[in-house]
């Protein structure tokens, strides 16, 4: 299976690429394809169009979001990291998320969330929970939270938090096997 893993912190200095990197690193530890893409490379503007994502066909004004909407249509499975801000996940990866429609649907996706504090971005998962199932992705039903994440993944808490992300893994290999039968029915 091919992951992509999405960098959702686009903050100067974020501890999210760090947090990408274990990931992407784990990922491949356990036999899987990794890549890893930055939302910050994006560039999305603000969302502005007068048409929802859904009537336009992915056709989109900006040539930032033409470029992320064939990352995530291109995307076998993702893992979307979030880090925890003010309880909730950044603004620019709910914009990110609102520009696209078509391109969600069903996509096999697991949730990697981070904050300084103890419960590791617990509250941005459940943000995320909420946005992610309204525009149809296939969500895994494991979290991964990673908490005290001050530069990278804790060392004391590493092998539970890898333990959970293999269960997310499993269970997404078995949604991108399903997908990509379906697909191939069509």
């Amino acid at each position: 299976m091919k992951v992509s893993i999405i960098i959702g912190a686009t903050r100067r200095g974020a501890v999210g690429p760090a947090i990408g990197e274990w990931v992407k690193e784990s990922v491949r530890a356990v036999g899987h394809e990794a890549e890893l893409i930055r939302l910050a490379d994006f560039d999305v503007p603000f969302f502005d169009m007068e048409q929802l994502p859904a009537q336009v066909n992915k056709q989109y004004p900006h040539d930032s979001v033409m470029r992320w909407s064939r990352a995530i249509d291109e995307a076998e499975t993702l893992l979307i990291v979030s880090p925890e801000y003010n309880h909730g996940i950044p603004g620019a990866l709910k914009n990110a998320i609102d520009w696209l429609w078509d391109e969600w649907s069903d996509k096999p996706t697991g949730i990697v969330t981070y904050s300084g504090g103890p419960i590791g971005g617990a509250r941005a998962a459940i943000q995320l929970r909420a946005v992610l199932g309204h525009v149809g992705v296939r969500l895994s039903r494991y979290d991964v939270a990673i908490g005290r994440a001050h530069g990278a993944v804790p060392t004391d808490a590493e092998e539970g938090i890898r333990k959970v992300l293999t269960d997310q893994l499993e269970q997404l290999a078995v949604f991108s096997a399903q997908t990509t039968k379906k697909s191939s029915e069509i």
